[in-house]
């Protein structure tokens, strides 16, 4: 088992601004950064709703989001549309 293999980030495209982070790691932070690598969103301890964390209110656009636990960490790519 990965951490990377054991998360998914859906609806990608986003679908109202918002998407759903399932992780079978609870998560410290989410941090999503712009294709510039500007840091756009800093969420630490997040809060888990239905095994679930919700991020929204996410402007148009390419995004890295970085997630991270206790011990590692990975990078996946949203799209909003």
């Amino acid at each position: 088992f990965t951490f990377e293999n054991g998360i998914s980030i859906y609806p990608n495209p986003a679908v109202n601004n918002e998407v759903t982070i399932s992780s079978e790691t609870e998560l410290k932070s989410t941090d999503l950064y712009n294709i510039n690598g500007q840091i756009i969103q800093e969420i630490k301890n997040p809060s888990k709703v239905n095994d679930a964390y919700k991020v929204s209110d996410l402007p148009k656009g390419f995004y890295l989001m970085q997630l991270a636990t206790e011990n590692a960490s990975t990078t996946k790519k949203i799209i909003v549309n």
